[in-house]
């Protein structure tokens, strides 16, 4: 009876320990997203990931520039740009790169952030930005502008997610 038992415990701890293993390679199998933004008055905010909100609502701190960084098996696999006070659409950004502005006073006003096509084949990526007297408008996706345009409103925060296509 008792070598039955350690024979059981024995097998148990086995499948525990490689659904532990397969959990954390699903894991890293999904790809990271890390975002962080400049904010004025206050400078660069920490990073946060997928889903989180970087910036503020109703604190009236305009967005002046964003860093997006999309990591998967150390490949960097995103494009971005921002609309910016005076200046307009900025050329495209890729990861870890900086879209707006550090030290000019300009406000984001939009923004638009794609995925190269390898990532886009099994990803959408998703964003949505609260903007000044507007609130969080609806969400954006895969390139399309979030924010708006000639409207003279600052962007105050944004938010990611990444959902993976079925």
């Amino acid at each position: 009876m008792k070598k039955f038992i350690n024979k059981i415990l024995s097998s148990f701890l086995i499948i525990f320990a490689m659904t532990l293993c397969l959990l954390k390679a699903e894991a890293q199998l999904f790809p990271t997203i890390e975002y962080q933004v400049y904010l004025q008055n206050i400078g660069w905010t920490q990073s946060v990931t997928i889903g989180k909100v970087a910036g503020t609502t109703d604190q009236f701190r305009r967005m002046e520039a964003i860093k997006i960084n999309f990591k998967y098996y150390g490949d960097s696999m995103i494009s971005y740009r921002a609309h910016v006070q005076d200046i307009g659409w900025q050329g495209w950004k890729q990861s870890g790169e900086i879209a707006g502005t550090v030290g000019h006073n300009k406000r984001m006003e939009a923004i638009e952030i794609k995925l190269n096509e390898l990532y886009a084949q099994y990803y959408d990526i998703s964003y949505r930005v609260y903007a000044t007297g507007l609130g969080w408008l609806n969400w954006a996706q895969n390139g399309e502008a979030a924010g708006t345009t000639g409207q003279s409103r600052p962007i105050e925060a944004i938010q990611i997610r990444l959902i993976k296509r079925r």
